[in-house]
């Protein structure tokens, strides 16, 4: 992909750092020619000056074949070799030779000084110690970081320590981070005695030397901090900053020489091998909105993110680290990166092309990196903005799912869901933790989970395509997916674009049906219809095989309760449509308003003993014979008893709830057992007093559903009376008969 022209919505830079340059010339070994000798051949290659100079002729070539310009060029560190000065020089001047025409000037330079830039041995906070630095860099007109005991305390000079991208979209804040590096750990008393150390050890020449290199060693400290007067310039400018921006979203860039995390896994060991006050650092980072760190030191090109927390509960600021490579044999083939920023100032995103040190006669393909170059968060922590849950882990996808709900109790939000599950079987079972009681889900004794059978069958419930209970749920989800409009199957459709046209964007299926759910009824009362909206299915392929994703759509979706139900049922959906030829893929939930509701689930909408009327017919009259016959009498009898007698238990414990009360009602299966009762009993006598019981039970149910608000009160409080009446009556029918 080619890069754009510049332009105030993009920023182009290059990130150069670890140069390690001298006047005389390096030499560069990259190749192994010390096994055999040729004569009249000249086997010494390149200088590391020679190869730096002809990667920026590469970058300039690269840059006028694209018609492209640099917005700046960024130096973090390290310009000289070991001993001699002057390579500082060398690497600027070859900067400007090269760069000049696609808009380098000094002023568009952002240089900090590297461990190896410090004046070896003098004391921190001088102007001796940055003497070369000062000479090559500011003098020159390039931007540079504050400086301890050169610039003034609390002087915050925007101009000369940050680079203002055009139309202030990006800026680059310069920062030292090597005060005290190269210093001498020796007092006054001990620096004069130092040097005769190695003669009172040893008379011979060869082991004095080697004294003198150990002592050497200890003789100096690199520590790696920040000063205190810096932070507070620094803190300074990024005031200014926000004053000369307003509004306007600002890209920010923090530019220093040692790192706040290793970039890869090498092992250094030796003292002060970071930032000693790296936590204050980062906090800092994280309270100026610093988006991009970039860095050198560790001879090491990476890109990564890292993630500051400033305060537990908040949110993780997220900061990119581009680590830049050196000049060296081990990391020729990512000496210095070209950094392409687009999206500003929004939405920011960052590409990075590594420049190699170029062989002789070749090319080399300058293409983008574009991995993990988002710097702008997937989900913005503001006041109802969306949610996002995600995970491999059925449990744990749904906990993590039910604390947002819960969190968003007081300030409803969106809330997406997307369980990435790792086969195509059905959920056959809830979460560890779904709401269970033991008359919901258990035997008598406690011991029996039946919940797997419960969601199965409450599952193929909602996907019949019809139903005797169509009048009160005229909603259910495969009567709308298979029958919509009494006689369009959008399943099959679904699945025949998905086979016509592969990655379509149509397979997709709706469950409002405005004819019907948009009409007001008789008194101008609307229908309920379903939360259950929409659902879309795409094909997404991998090396092997070919995936049926699942997107579905809900106006609002209870999580504790029903988004477990909902996932398994959307996974039944997923095989219907893939059937032999796909494989079952991610499901994702999108609800508008997530809810959490505390009450224990009551049959999700549709008690057992109501879905009998569908499922079950025969256990109705079941329930009516042991009434007429005083108990149940076999084993059959006795079990099914007890589920009618838990399901109205149940109904019971969710009707005491504030939110449960709605919910809390059956209709269908009482009113069948109450009309089996009449038409074989007498009304006056137990069989009658039972199908009393049972019709009241039906009306205060439907008094409940369409209950105002001034009416509620008394009709909750008429369910939990005639749900306890219920009770009583279906206790009596474990007594077995004689």
């Amino acid at each position: 992909m080619s890069l754009q022209k510049e332009n105030a919505a993009s920023a182009r830079l290059l990130h150069i750092t670890d140069t390690h340059l001298s006047v005389s010339g390096t030499h560069f070994p990259w190749d192994d020619h010390g096994k055999v000798t040729i004569e009249a051949l000249n086997w010494d290659g390149p200088t590391r000056e020679e190869l730096y100079d002809k990667a920026l002729g590469r970058i300039a070539e690269h840059l006028t074949d694209h018609g492209q310009k640099l917005g700046a060029v960024v130096f973090s560190g390290d310009a000289l070799s070991r001993g001699p000065s002057g390579g500082d020089q060398v690497l600027l001047e070859a900067l400007l030779r090269h760069l000049r025409p696609f808009g380098i000037e000094p002023p568009r330079i952002v240089a900090v000084p590297g461990n190896h830039d410090i004046q070896r041995g003098t004391t921190p906070s001088t102007e001796a110690r940055y003497d070369g630095f000062i000479k090559t860099w500011r003098n020159a007109g390039c931007v540079t970081p504050w400086l301890d005991g050169v610039d003034k305390k609390g002087e915050a000079d925007l101009h000369k320590h940050v680079l203002i991208g055009e139309g202030g979209l990006w800026a680059i804040v310069a920062l030292n981070s090597c005060n005290w590096s190269q210093t001498s750990a020796l007092t006054d008393d001990l620096r004069a005695r130092w040097d005769t150390i190695p003669g009172l050890l040893s008379a011979e020449p060869e082991l004095q030397k080697k004294f003198k290199q150990e002592l050497d060693k200890l003789r100096y400290y690199d520590m790696a901090r920040v000063s205190e007067h810096q932070f507070e310039v620094l803190r300074l400018l990024c005031r200014q900053l926000n004053d000369a921006v307003g509004s306007t979203g600002q890209l920010r860039i923090l530019v220093m020489h040692h790192h706040l995390r290793a970039p890869d896994h090498t092992e250094e060991v030796k003292q002060f091998s970071d930032v000693t006050n790296l936590e204050r650092l980062r906090t800092f980072i994280a309270q100026q909105n610093i988006a991009v760190v970039m860095h050198g030191h560790k001879h090491v090109a990476r890109k990564h993110f890292d993630h500051i927390e400033v305060r537990t509960g908040k949110p993780l600021h997220r900061v990119l680290m581009l680590s830049g490579g050196s000049t060296s044999p081990q990391s020729h083939l990512q000496a210095m990166n070209l950094v392409s920023v687009s999206g500003l100032p929004w939405v920011p995103h960052v590409k990075t092309t590594s420049v190699p040190l170029p062989r002789d006669g070749l090319d080399h393909d300058f293409e983008e990196d574009d991995a993990n170059g988002r710097l702008w968060p997937y989900a913005e922590m503001s006041s109802g903005a969306p949610v996002v849950v995600q995970g491999h882990d059925y449990n744990q996808v749904y906990e993590r799912a039910k604390l947002a709900a819960a969190a968003m109790r007081s300030d409803p939000a969106p809330l997406i869901v997307h369980l990435d599950l790792a086969n195509s079987e059905q959920i056959r079972q809830l979460p560890d933790s779904y709401p269970r009681t033991t008359e919901h889900f258990n035997a008598g004794n406690g011991t029996v989970d039946e919940s797997a059978e419960w969601l199965s069958q409450l599952v193929d419930w909602w996907q019949t395509s019809t139903s005797q209970m169509r009048s009160r749920v005229p909603y259910r989800h495969g009567e709308r997916l298979k029958r919509f409009a009494q006689n369009i199957n959008q399943l099959e459709q679904a699945k025949k674009e998905l086979e016509a046209n592969g990655r379509t964007t149509r397979a997709l299926a709706l469950l409002i049906d405005p004819a019907i759910d948009f009409v007001a009824k008789v008194g101008g009362r609307k229908t309920e219809f379903a939360s259950f909206v929409l659902v879309q299915f795409r094909l997404r392929s991998d090396d092997r095989d070919s995936h049926l994703d699942c997107i579905a759509y809900y106006r609002a979706q209870e999580i504790s309760k029903w988004w477990p139900v909902n996932v398994a049922e959307l996974r039944h959906i997923q095989l219907s449509v893939a059937g032999k030829k796909w494989k079952c893929g991610r499901i994702t939930t999108i609800a508008a308003e997530a809810r959490f509701e505390k009450a224990p689930p009551s049959d999700v909408a549709v008690p057992i003993i109501d879905r009998w009327v569908d499922q079950a017919p025969h256990k109705l009259f079941i329930v009516a014979h042991a009434m007429l016959a005083g108990g149940a009498a076999n084993d059959q009898q006795k079990t099914v008893a007890t589920e009618w007698l838990r399901c109205l238990k149940q109904l019971a414990e969710t009707a005491k709830e504030e939110d449960g009360a709605r919910t809390g009602v059956t209709i269908e299966g009482p009113s069948r057992v109450a009309e089996y009762l009449k038409s074989v009993g007498n009304k006056d006598s137990s069989t009658g007093n039972h199908a009393k019981c049972l019709e009241e039970l039906v009306r205060v149910g439907k008094w409940v559903l369409t209950a105002g608000d001034n009416e509620r009160g008394d009709a909750v409080l008429s369910l939990q009376a005639a749900l306890q009446t219920a009770i009583e009556q279906g206790s009596a029918l474990l007594k077995s008969l004689p």
